[in-house]
């Protein structure tokens, strides 16, 4: 049995679907590789991952030991190993994250191969391998793991949709499930599965439950670990019923136009490819190809949506629509290229995707030189002087954006369940994908009597205050740290505060 597998596994290698593998991986690894230039923080949302990967292996839950707005399972990955042996390594996590895009780059390139003609095929493969590194450049990030499980969702109900097996539902709902705990706007994932339900050869009936069923399996897990530690209910309000994400979300007006723009400037190149193909030629007679192409087109719609929530369209949020974008060009291609289908077109078509493939080009450039500049010198300089004056069971505390990564880099958890502050201490941010943000605005409320009454139970040993948010109007945090801190004239970086807590048997205690 051995050699026969063996065997099998050299012929695999060395044939095509090898090579082609090798072939794909490479050039996604080439193209991804200036995410390494700087082993850093370059969105500082991963330092949110990390502390709450941090809270996980300390035996703490999020939602329940840290406010949390989003989804969670990052922090489980980033808490398994993905994130090194500590939980808390950047340079491990976005190895990890590269490592998971490459394998989707391969994965993609396969199942464009399967359902699309060789020149489709190419044209999907080729749009992605330079679309996705741009849009995820902010590696590592929530929706960096929830594109996996959204495509596998996808490519598991399409697989249903063919065959008419129930499995492959089940699959798909589990991968769905899966999406939505990496990022909640995966929930619209649940369109081109219904879709593939709806119109392929299973019982649609049937293979609704299949689904509901793989999707109650995935989530199992995660309510099982919140109710051995007591809170059962902590799980589903975190994750479906957050009052804080809402509060998030319903922030910005949304603007049709802007919505339109930014799709239209990320997704440029595979859509251009997909709009020149309305009209021209017949669509696929293969049943098997009729299917991947009504759910692919459902897939991109959904896709589009999802990035649209918020009103804020930032680049990242596009990742999840890239698959089914490139899918639909890879489809565009083939209608242009049908027998029968006018000339002209083609060449059209053609001038069109190697223009807006040099403009990608270099979109791609840019991002691979902005790659190699450093934006955590000062998280880590913070980050080694805390290490270097606390100890291991010590808590602190910082407010800012900026300073989420010092949790992970000192290795010290937040004094407080409010471990940022964006949102809760202060109104969240109004910026856009191309409009900077506002002077942010201190919020009294209940976040800010929480902080207070956290402090008083576990007073934090340093407190860093970043230079952009207004803790000069809260005022009662000013009088905590009057009482019981000096602040740490040694640390000069701007308007940045660092404020240590002076020796005290009882510790500081706010006054209410």
């Amino acid at each position: 049995m051995a050699p026969r597998i063996r065997a099998a596994l050299v012929a695999s290698a060395t044939g095509r679907s090898g090579l082609l593998a090798l072939g794909v991986a490479a050039v996604a690894a080439a193209l991804r590789y200036p995410a390494l230039l700087h082993r850093g923080f370059v969105n500082h949302d991963v330092g949110g991952i990390l502390y709450e990967s941090m809270l996980l292996r300390a035996g703490g839950l999020p939602y329940v030991d840290a406010v949390e707005l989003k989804a969670p399972l990052a922090f489980y990955l980033a808490a398994m190993g993905l994130a090194g042996p500590s939980g808390r390594d950047i340079a491990a996590f976005q190895a990890s994250a590269l490592v998971v895009s490459v394998v989707v780059t391969v994965w993609f390139a396969f199942a464009a191969r399967r359902h699309l003609s060789p020149g489709g095929a190419a044209v999907a493969v080729t749009t992605y391998l330079l679309v996705a590194p741009v849009l995820d450049s902010m590696d590592a990030n929530y929706v960096t793991w929830a594109l996996p499980p959204a495509l596998g969702a996808v490519l598991a109900a399409v697989r249903g949709g063919t065959s008419g097996r129930l499995r492959w539902f089940a699959v798909a709902g589990a991968s769905l499930c899966w999406a939505v705990l990496a990022r909640r706007q995966g929930i619209f994932v649940i369109v081109p599965v219904a879709v593939a339900a709806y119109g392929g050869a299973a019982p649609w009936g049937r293979a609704i439950l299949a689904a509901v069923a793989g999707g109650v399996g995935a989530l199992l897990p995660f309510e099982v670990h919140y109710a051995l530690r007591g809170h059962p209910w902590a799980f589903v309000e975190g994750v479906v019923f957050n009052p804080w994400g809402y509060a998030y979300v319903s922030t910005v007006t949304f603007d049709p136009h802007e919505a339109l723009r930014a799709t239209a400037f990320f997704l440029a190149w595979p859509l251009a490819v997909a709009l020149l193909s309305l009209g021209a030629g017949r669509g696929p007679s293969r049943p098997s190809r009729r299917v991947f192409g009504s759910v692919a087109v459902a897939y991109l719609v959904a896709a589009v949506a999802a990035a649209w929530v918020g009103g804020r369209f930032y680049k990242g949020y596009f990742l999840m629509a890239a698959p089914a974008a490139c899918f639909v060009a890879g489809i565009g291609w083939d209608r242009i290229a049908a027998p029968g289908a006018v000339r002209w077109r083609r060449w059209i078509a053609a001038f069109v995707f190697l223009l807006l493939g040099g403009r990608q080009a270099v979109l791609w450039s840019n991002v691979a030189q902005e790659r190699g500049i450093v934006r955590d010198r000062a998280q880590r300089r913070l980050a080694e002087r805390v290490a270097r004056t606390t100890g291991p069971g010590d808590r602190i505390w910082c407010w800012g954006w900026h300073l989420w990564g010092v949790y992970a880099l000192s290795g010290r958890l937040s004094a407080s369940r409010i471990y940022k502050g964006l949102g809760l201490l202060t109104e969240p941010h109004a910026d856009t994908w191309r409009t900077p943000a506002p002077r942010l605005v201190f919020r009294d409320g209940p976040a800010a009597r929480m902080l207070l009454e956290d402090f008083r139970a576990t007073p934090p040993a340093v407190v860093i205050l970043g230079s952009t948010v207004p803790h000069r109007d809260f005022h009662d945090l000013r009088r905590f740290l009057r009482d019981g801190y000096r602040r740490d004239p040694s640390v000069r970086m701007g308007r940045l505060e660092v404020w240590v807590r002076r020796p005290s048997p009882q510790g500081p205690s706010p006054r209410p």
